[in-house]
């Protein structure tokens, strides 16, 4: 599934000492899309890239760890 292929993605950059970056375009589904089968957060990026600080804020409140997380505006994106 396309979970499973973004995880292998982020456990092979890490394996190489590569950074990893995952850009997030909705407002759900913030663990399942990094957690393993026992739903630790262990399939994490270096670094998450969220719409906005709504976003940041429910993932820090569902255990990411801030520095993970970047905040970017939607105007900054060009969105309305």
């Amino acid at each position: 599934m396309a979970l499973d292929l973004e995880k292998q993605f982020i456990a092979q950059a890490r394996d190489r000492r590569v950074p990893s970056v995952t850009v997030l375009d909705f407002w759900m589904n913030y663990a399942p899309r990094f957690a393993d089968a026992d739903g630790e957060l262990s399939c994490m990026p270096d670094r998450i890239a969220v719409m906005d600080e709504q976003a940041r804020s429910e993932m820090r409140a569902a255990g990411f760890e801030s520095a993970r997380i970047v905040a970017l505006a939607y105007e900054m994106i060009g969105f309305p």
